[in-house]
């Protein structure tokens, strides 16, 4: 299990190498604390990115599997759709309970997460 440090600011990278942007939020699902996706904001739009398709985290960079023209296609982030996750509400028997294959939140603050990524990703 490789751990993953995502942070607010790191860049995006396409596998293609176009910069798509920086990190503004990380995506989890309240009850399994799974990463489902990480928002990237370039020239002030917001596109969610699933967690699935980061590749490498090298140092303060995301590269991930689309390329530009996939990022112009994909869906765009709507803040009102989500809201901040209340750690006091999830129950703790289900802490750490992110599917097989996926990414399982460790700890977060503002600024920085830390997963705990089963799909073996390079750290």
């Amino acid at each position: 299990m490789a751990e993953m440090d995502i942070h607010r600011n790191d860049r995006v990278m396409t596998a293609d190498g176009m910069e798509m942007g920086h990190v503004t939020h990380v995506i989890v699902d309240g009850p399994t604390r799974e990463v489902t996706d990480i928002v990237v904001n370039h020239d002030g739009q917001e596109w969610l990115v699933p967690i699935s398709a980061v590749m490498q985290n090298s140092g303060n960079t995301l590269t991930v599997r689309a390329t530009g023209a996939d990022v112009a296609s994909g869906a765009g982030f709507n803040r009102s759709e989500y809201h901040a996750v209340d750690d006091d509400m999830i129950n703790e028997e289900d802490r750490g309970m992110a599917m097989p294959g996926a990414a399982t939140l460790e700890h977060a603050d503002n600024n920085d997460a830390v997963i705990d990524d089963e799909r073996g990703m390079a750290g």
